[in-house]
């Protein structure tokens, strides 16, 4: 599967810049599907919307959770 950086993979949902698959201006990478699901389920990547889930793209949002520490309720960044 392709896997796109953050940037690429907005564009490519955003504004419809499709990204070359093969030949010299192909500049992402490739994973299995099993790779790709596993990290999607991480929240590393996420499917780019419309792509049919064949096209994949990384991730780096995180959010602010409130987590258990000591008796209290302390916001962690995850």
């Amino acid at each position: 599967m392709c896997v796109l950086s953050e940037h690429d993979s907005g564009m490519l949902e955003h504004g419809g810049v499709g990204q070359p698959c093969h030949g010299p201006r192909c500049r992402h990478s490739h994973l299995t599907r099993e790779a790709v699901q596993k990290l999607v389920h991480d929240g590393i990547l996420r499917y780019v919307p419309g792509s049919g889930r064949n096209v994949a793209g990384y991730t780096y949002g995180r959010s602010w959770k409130a987590i258990p520490s000591d008796g209290v309720k302390v916001m962690q960044l995850v």
